[in-house]
């Protein structure tokens, strides 16, 4: 006799904290939200490296909009071995001071472009680890913020393989332009919306944002260069590029320290996403 469970379409929606991931939950979540067929599953990994805008924001969504979020922070073993566990959180008491990073970066070096280990075991895995023990090993899809005009950055097959989707992209059609207004008439009307600007994006100096941001942000604020600073004196190897063209954090602040116009630095690579 089938079992009525196996009738239940289950998502896990990962929360990246960004507004394009944020539209998307919002946009499901009122779709599903009665469905008595389908169940939700709402995850933010924080890495602590994260802007505290970005906390605030995850924060004020999940109140204003009634929408459960599960925060979850992923513990690093310090044996060889075994993988990250993730441990529940809340806004109140999620590190700030970038300590699941450190701890990964101790573990198995830091991350970077070579090695982005950050988002594969510190959100990803962290997630899906969650995710699997939540729906009791029962098979649920885990629905990605990325938009149309950015799937070129989608696998699709690992996609099928892993049962990734996009709502943004197949469902919505989503394009960037789309979310800038759905936030703008947000803020209009509510008064208020992710307090960030575009160059800060989620963790603060990752390394999936272009140089030319970079360089900005540490022109803001050069105490910003002192985590990655960290991770890479931490780090159990120094075998790794940290940023784009073999680019160390060293590299980095010596850039922002010139006389260089920012608008001739690199504007290759994209936002950081993660989720």
């Amino acid at each position: 006799m089938m079992d009525i469970s196996d009738l239940k379409i289950r998502i896990l929606i990962s929360f990246s904290g960004g507004e394009s991931s944020a539209f998307m939950l919002i946009q499901l979540w009122n779709r599903y939200k009665n469905r008595l067929d389908v169940e939700i599953l709402v995850c933010f990994a924080n890495t602590g490296d994260e802007e505290e805008e970005t906390l605030i924001f995850v924060e004020k969504v999940s109140k204003v909009y009634s929408i459960p979020v599960t925060w979850l922070e992923a513990y690093v073993s310090p044996v060889m071995g075994l993988g990250v566990m993730p441990v529940i959180v809340d806004f109140d008491i999620a590190s700030r001071d970038g300590a699941p990073l450190l701890d990964q970066s101790e573990k198995v070096g830091a991350c970077g472009i070579s090695t982005p280990h950050c988002t594969r075991d510190l959100k990803i895995r962290c997630i899906q680890k969650y995710a699997k023990a939540y729906f009791e090993k029962q098979p649920f899809y885990t629905a990605m913020g990325m938009r149309f005009d950015e799937q070129i950055r989608i696998d699709w097959d690992r996609a099928n393989r892993e049962r990734f989707i996009y709502p943004l992209v197949n469902t919505f059609r989503v394009y960037k332009a789309d979310v800038r207004t759905y936030w703008r008439k947000h803020k209009e009307k509510y008064g208020w919306r992710l307090n960030l600007q575009p160059h800060q994006g989620n963790c603060v100096l990752c390394h999936k944002k272009e140089e030319r941001k970079l360089v900005r942000l540490i022109r803001e604020k050069p105490c910003r260069a002192i985590f990655r600073m960290t991770l890479t004196l931490v780090s159990a190897t120094d075998e790794y590029d940290m940023y784009r063209g073999h680019c160390d954090i060293w590299d980095l602040l010596e850039k922002a320290k010139s006389d260089t116009p920012e608008d001739l630095f690199s504007s290759f690579g994209g936002s950081c996403f993660c989720g």
